[in-house]
């Protein structure tokens, strides 16, 4: 999308021809200058400590920190299977992660896990869940028991996912699907 800050440079990038060198230069140290880094704007840094309990390392799996890809990641779960409730999301997503440190040698999500007595938990995932636009949550009642469900509301971009990275996730919920 246009919205990310490094898509838009790419975009100035390509116009390059199109502008003139002093025009470009211009454009492009302005717009640097106003979205700057991404990966460390003010912006990206407290949504990442929201996020994200530790740096990356072997409490996460080695797993890169990225807002953009754990949103991928769910909505490609959620593409998957439709509607999920949070506590088969929570093993989707720590099944995912320990496939990819299997393969790859680092998790998919950056998350780090907790081990309660009804399996495996991403630390703050309640922040996760809610913190995304294109994610809701609705409460449901199956039975006597009642859970919430995490369903998707807007279309999905997996533009962060790489082929082999779809493949995991996939893997991961067919072999969940019930």
């Amino acid at each position: 999308s246009i919205m990310n800050p490094s898509v838009f440079l790419n975009v100035i990038d390509s116009a390059k021809h199109v502008l003139g060198e002093s025009d470009y230069k211009k454009i492009y140290s302005k717009v640097k200058s106003e979205v700057g880094n991404e990966e460390n704007s003010s912006i990206d840094i407290y949504n990442k400590s929201r996020l994200f309990v530790c740096e990356r390392g072997v409490d996460n799996g080695y797993g890169i920190i990225s807002v953009e890809k754990l949103k991928d990641v769910i909505l490609y779960i959620l593409q998957i299977n439709g509607e999920v409730f949070c506590t088969k999301m929570n093993k989707l997503l720590f099944y995912i992660d320990f496939l990819s440190y299997r393969q790859t040698g680092m998790s998919l999500t950056g998350l780090s896990y907790r081990a309660l007595p009804y399996g495996p938990v991403p630390e703050r995932w309640d922040r996760i869940y809610s913190f995304f636009d294109e994610i809701v949550m609705e409460p449901r009642t199956i039975g006597t028991r009642e859970g919430m469900v995490i369903m998707h509301v807007k279309n999905i971009d997996n533009t962060c996912l790489s082929d082999d990275q779809k493949g995991i996730i996939s893997s991961v919920c067919e072999r969940f699907n019930n």
